[in-house]
């Protein structure tokens, strides 16, 4: 075992290279593909081949539903996987492991199907209602309440008192309970709790979560307040086994059966729920894409923006340098990884603004193409696995430990974000998008 520890995730990845030079070539694409979206996953999660656990391979499997895989093509990565680590088992750099085997079984049963809040079109709907501050109604404000404070069970918002608040509210908790409570009542929310039974009241709830997304119909409301928060935790850069966690355990419609909970330090769990609040927060800054006008260079656009957009927005235009020969001499030259694509980080109340200042050099992505479409989000997580991945990074960003993999030679290709998606995606070259 201790032999099997000094074993680096270099080692175990030229013993899964190695395995390449066996294949067909057909199947070298397919195991390639498999090593690549492994790597962006590890990437990530500041995780490394060597270290890789059986909650890691859980977690690594909901990540591919989660960016639109087809439950088939992760039952095939997680078969290639377990081919690759059993290679490297019999060499004696790892110890053997069934997690893969056992997960694509899980995934292949009849009665397995992908958890509705996986889909990240509905999360955004939801998030996209919840953050509004006009037209609320108090279940709203219940639904988001409950999702800030830890998620908290549904009965026990249905039932708060202003007798049970402590001091420490965060900001948008304090302004919800502001919004809501009333001398006059005993309980926060103004829901006649005095009139109707708890059970009454959750049914409520149920309608009110199925208007804002027909898929939630039927389905119980407390379970999917706790799956939701599961489900935002994820799309803010939390695995599955993380979010799981911090729902005692219980998220079904967020996360499939086969994730164990992780032990997660203190820490953690606080960033994890303060990313959970920044998501909700109507405030927070979130990342877009922009496209630029033909004849607009990036130069021009931040001149104008820096002239005219007040506040200013953070602009990511990620460029590699390549050299040209020209006689005896290299030439260096910058190029854009993405031509014309600017990623910038602000509000979402300052992009019309922002938009109405430079409309005439760049456009904003949108959820469809309607003029009125949402704009369309970009995750943290998103954008870590993206920086990762073009070695090009902001500066707020950590980076990642040495010793974990980075990904290489990765051809990466924008689509624009779809309707049935939430956000801006970036899918390696060959992946098939979900349905």
């Amino acid at each position: 075992m201790a032999e099997t520890q000094r074993n680096s995730s270099i080692v175990l990845r030229d013993v899964f290279q190695s395995k390449l030079a066996e294949l067909e070539p057909e199947s070298v694409a397919k195991y390639s593909r498999t090593i690549r979206v492994l790597d962006a996953f590890l990437t990530t999660h500041s995780l490394s081949l060597d270290t890789l656990t059986d909650t890691a391979v859980a977690d690594w499997a909901v990540a591919l539903l989660a960016d639109g895989l087809k439950k088939s093509s992760v039952v095939r990565h997680l078969n290639i996987l377990s081919s690759l680590l059993k290679r490297a088992a019999e060499r004696g750099l790892t110890v053997p492991r069934r997690a893969p085997r056992e997960v694509a079984k899980a995934m292949s049963e009849a009665g397995f199907s992908v958890p509705v809040l996986i889909e990240g079109g509905i999360v955004d709907r939801l998030l996209g209602a919840l953050r509004k501050t006009a037209e609320r109604t108090p279940i709203d404000d219940l639904i988001t309440f409950a999702l800030l404070n830890g998620p908290m069970p549904l009965p026990q918002a249905i039932r708060l008192r202003r007798s049970d608040l402590g001091e420490g509210l965060d900001a948008a908790s304090q302004a919800i309970v502001d919004r809501n409570v009333s001398p006059q009542r005993k309980y926060v929310f103004p829901l006649m709790q005095s009139y109707h039974t708890p059970a009454q009241i959750a049914a409520g709830v149920s309608a009110r979560l199925a208007r804002l997304a027909p898929e939630l119909t039927g389905l119980d409301p407390e379970a999917v307040v706790a799956s939701l928060f599961a489900a935002i935790a994820m799309r803010s850069g939390a695995t599955a086994s993380q979010a799981l966690a911090l729902t005692v355990g219980s998220a079904p419609y967020a996360i499939p059966a086969f994730v164990k909970a992780a032990a997660l330090p203190a820490d953690t769990a606080a960033e994890i729920r303060e990313n959970v609040a920044t998501m909700l927060s109507p405030e927070s800054p979130r990342w877009y894409a922009l496209h630029m006008r033909r004849g607009v260079t990036f130069d021009d656009l931040s001149r104008e923006i820096a002239a005219r957009v007040n506040p200013t927005p953070e602009l990511f235009y990620p460029c590699h340098t390549i050299k040209t020969k020209a006689g005896h001499r290299l030439r260096p030259a910058t190029r854009p990884i993405l031509a014309g694509t600017v990623f910038f980080r602000t509000r979402p109340a300052d992009i019309r603004p922002m938009f109405a200042a430079v409309g005439h050099m760049a456009w904003c992505y949108r959820l469809s193409t309607t003029p009125d479409a949402p704009y369309a989000v970009i995750s943290a997580a998103d954008m870590r696995r993206f920086q990762a991945a073009v070695g090009s990074f902001t500066p707020d960003t950590d980076v990642v430990p040495a010793g974990t993999l980075i990904p290489r030679a990765v051809s990466y290709t924008h689509v624009r974000a779809a309707a049935d998606r939430g956000n801006v995606v970036w899918r390696g070259v060959g992946e098939k998008k979900k349905g």
